[in-house]
């Protein structure tokens, strides 16, 4: 139950945001996978606002929890309102599915051969983290945090090594991070345990997240390409097979660290922005940038989204500045030699 609620409500939530952003300027590079990614950010940010305002006015961790389901059902009812708002608009609807179909192309068997190997592998990696609860849990105390506020009813109130409240509180930028605020939220919903939610849950989340936001990076470097979209899809499942040899390495954060906040950003939040830089949607970069500042304790907020997003900016201006001169010196070339013609 938890599976389907965690990946149709995000899917519903995104859809409305793109919605939103994008209005009758959506096009067929907008898929299910922005919707899915999209929403999951959408559910960070609603938690982190509940979060916060429990901190902020001293609430217990059950009216946390009253104020984000309150929160998702008026997101919900307002994503449904605009969905089927958009769907009233039949001329609209229809121009896009023209989009889409013509932007299909028949899959040969030699592709579907190709996506099923890709299908399979990301399947076992599925399988073997729901059922294997592979962890990695050295100086980590995510699940006992998640422990401390369903017992205490209160939020980073108890020090989940000693059970003693704290007596100098937390740094501030350690404070904000709703994640294990967010995954209590799911305990208590759905009736399951701290190791259950946290361990096997949320990294099997997070390696589904990984996948799509690479798709988005693969549709945006081979968008007339199905072939070369799997082999890379491919490509990006047997580096995450084999990429456990080391902590920090992608792959060793989604198969045993998947609820990290690092893991996310790593796994999810860097190639989906990459995506969506490549792909010039750029009203979707901030989300990824404030996600990060609501689950990761870096930089004090300033995370990586937002230098790489920063670097990308640079890069792409150097680029067009370079491609400008070098047409400006062709052109220069082109009359200096038709001056010379003419002498």
């Amino acid at each position: 139950m938890i599976y389907l609620f965690c990946l149709l409500v995000p899917c519903l939530l995104g859809n409305a945001v793109l919605r939103v952003f994008y209005g009758k300027c959506r096009t067929q590079d907008i898929t299910l996978a922005d919707s899915a990614l999209t929403g999951g950010m959408v559910v960070i940010g609603l938690a982190e606002a509940a979060h916060l305002g429990a901190i902020a006015l001293g609430r217990s961790f059950s009216d946390c929890e009253r104020l984000f389901l309150a929160g998702l059902v008026v997101l919900f009812i307002v994503a449904v309102i605009l969905i089927v708002a958009g769907k009233l608009l039949k001329k609209e609807d229809e121009r896009l599915r023209e989009q889409r179909a013509s932007g299909r192309k028949q899959i040969q068997t030699r592709d579907q051969i190709l996506y099923f190997v890709f299908g399979a592998a990301a399947l076992i990696q599925l399988l073997l983290i729901v059922t294997e609860q592979k962890v990695y849990f050295t100086g980590d105390m995510t699940a006992e945090t998640v422990n401390s506020i369903l017992d205490t009813n209160a939020i980073y109130q108890v020090n989940p090594l000693t059970g003693q409240a704290y007596t100098l509180g937390m740094p501030l930028r350690l404070k904000i991070l709703c994640l294990p605020t967010l995954y209590a939220i799911y305990c208590d919903l759905f009736d399951m345990s701290a190791v259950q939610v946290v361990w096997t849950v949320v990294p099997a989340l997070t390696l589904l997240g990984s996948y799509l936001s690479f798709f988005t990076v693969a549709k945006a470097l081979f968008p007339e390409d199905v072939r070369k979209r799997g082999i890379f899809m491919l490509f990006v499942a047997l580096l995450l097979w084999v990429g456990d040899y080391m902590y920090g390495v992608d792959g060793f954060a989604v198969q045993y660290a998947g609820f990290r906040g690092v893991s996310i950003r790593m796994a999810v939040l860097l190639p989906y922005t990459f995506g969506l830089i490549l792909r010039r949607k750029w009203k979707l970069v901030p989300l990824c940038i404030l996600t990060e500042a609501c689950i990761v304790w870096t930089l004090y907020g300033m995370g990586i989204c937002l230098l790489v997003t920063v670097g990308m900016l640079l890069a792409g201006l150097v680029t067009n500045r370079m491609s400008n001169q070098k047409e400006l010196r062709q052109k220069n070339g082109i009359r200096q030699g038709g001056k010379e013609d003419s002498l």
